[in-house]
This record gives C-alpha cells, sequence and structure tokens, in this order.
C-alpha cells in the first residue's frame, strides 16, 4: 500500500472497531508522522505506563537516589499472587531484577515494588518538565494511570535520541526494553524476524503495544491503543492490533 492509501486504511479500520483507539508511527530520525489517529486522546495506560516508570527510576539511579544492587524484599502477603516473581519463590529482588520482570514479563507485582520506590508526584514533574509529556499520569495501582499516544512516543524519542538518562543507563534501559516477550499483539501476524524494542499490555477491555522497530532504512516508533473494546481475555483487541502492524510492516519495513 501506498503511504495515502496504507493511512486511509488505518483510519478505516479505526473506525469500524468495536470500541476506541489511536495510533501513531514516527520516523526516529527525522521526527517525521507517518500515520497520527486521535494521538492526543487519553486512554488507560495500562502496561504502557511501565516505561515512563522504568525511564524515572533509571533517573533517580543517574542521580545517586537509587541503586541498581538494592535489594527489595518481597512482601510474604504477595507471595502467593499469580506473577513471575512471586512463583520464583525468592524472597528478595534487586531493584535491577525487579526492573528485568517488570518489562520482559509485563509482570505488575514487581512494578508494584518498584512503584513503592518513588513520589508519584516527583514522577509527573519529571515527566512534563524533562520528557515534555502533557497528559500522562502516574496512580496507584498502575493500572488507573492515564496517557497518550502522543505521550508515549515521547518517551521512546527521549531514549532512542539520548535526552535523557546518561549513555550506559540509556543502553540498559534499551536492553531491558529490547527483552519484552509478549509477541502476540506487534508480532502476531509478521512472518519475518524483526529488531524490536517494546512494551505491551493486555487488561480487561484495553490493549496496547508500543515500542521501536529497527527497521530499513530508517527505524520508527510505533505505538497502537486500544480501549473501551469487547470484553474478555482482549484475544479480539490483540488481532485488532496484529492486523494493523502487519500491514504497516509490509509497507516499510
Amino acid at each position: 500500500m501506498e503511504n495515502t492509501r496504507l493511512d486511509t486504511w488505518l483510519r478505516e479500520q479505526i473506525d469500524v472497531f468495536p470500541g476506541k483507539a489511536s495510533l501513531l508511527m514516527t520516523d526516529l530520525l527525522n521526527g517525521e508522522h507517518y500515520h497520527s489517529i486521535d494521538p492526543e486522546e487519553p486512554f488507560p495506560a495500562s502496561s504502557a505506563i511501565k516505561v515512563p516508570l522504568l525511564i524515572f527510576v533509571l533517573e533517580l539511579v543517574r542521580q545517586d537516589r537509587l541503586e541498581l544492587d538494592r535489594e527489595i524484599p518481597l512482601p510474604p502477603e504477595r507471595a502467593g499472587e499469580d506473577s513471575r516473581v512471586a512463583e520464583m519463590g525468592d524472597s528478595i529482588y534487586t531493584l535491577r531484577e525487579l526492573l528485568y520482570w517488570m518489562i520482559a514479563e509485563d509482570d505488575d507485582l514487581a512494578a508494584d515494588l518498584v512503584l513503592a520506590l518513588v513520589d508519584t508526584d516527583e514522577m509527573e514533574e519529571y515527566l512534563s518538565s524533562t520528557m515534555g509529556l502533557k497528559a500522562t499520569d502516574c496512580r496507584r495501582p498502575l493500572r488507573d494511570s492515564r496517557t497518550t499516544a502522543q505521550d508515549q512516543e515521547r518517551v521512546w524519542w527521549a531514549v532512542y535520541r539520548g535526552t535523557v538518562l546518561d549513555h550506559d543507563l540509556r543502553e540498559l534501559a534499551l536492553d531491558i526494553l529490547h527483552r519484552h516477550r509478549r509477541s502476540g499483539l506487534f508480532l502476531r501476524y509478521v512472518p519475518n524476524p524483526v529488531g524490536l524494542s517494546h512494551m505491551s499490555g493486555v487488561e480487561e477491555g484495553a490493549c496496547c503495544d508500543s515500542g521501536i522497530f529497527e527497521a530499513f532504512p530508517a527505524p520508527f516508533y510505533l505505538g497502537i491503543f486500544t480501549w473501551d473494546g469487547p470484553a474478555g481475555d482482549g484475544k479480539e483487541q490483540e488481532k485488532f492490533i496484529g492486523r494493523l502492524t502487519r500491514e504497516i510492516y509490509e509497507r516499510y519495513v
């Protein structure tokens, strides 16, 4: 598909989707928006909020206010939760380990333990003043947080273009994000290997995938977010995101 035809097709698919959706695709070399559909519409952040949380915590590490080797105990009352962190059976994890599980496995327990270390008001100030986020709030519990496709793009842009953290911590952030393991959204219908650093999430009535495709001739950011959609296990929304991604992938990669 040509760009204009693809843009028309994407809008038609979103118009008939039985819920709400937004999409943003950006060239990471020149900042050009290839496709932009309701990028400033706020939505439940789902797991997407874990990326700015990761960046803020690494900023506290840069400031020597937190240490990656800091040991964090697992509260005994949470040891029975449905969580990779809980099922491993350890009673203590380092901050580095929790950041890894928070992203790689989209582990909510790990995210809660990380979130307990930060002041959410300070985090929102950092996201606003340093990263330029305009409509993202971080709440307890994390599932009540909200964001936009535009704000998510700003987070990934800042990490990729090196406007936050220092070199080593940016590399650590990208390495962790590259290890995200869920493949049922962006990669659902992509037949070929692709370099991808991303964060996806599946909640009741909401799904998202957002991140960087390391594509030729230029890397690009893609974020697709759905909410107020079909209830249940999220499979229809996962398939919807997969179909849109496949068309984008076949056009640009």
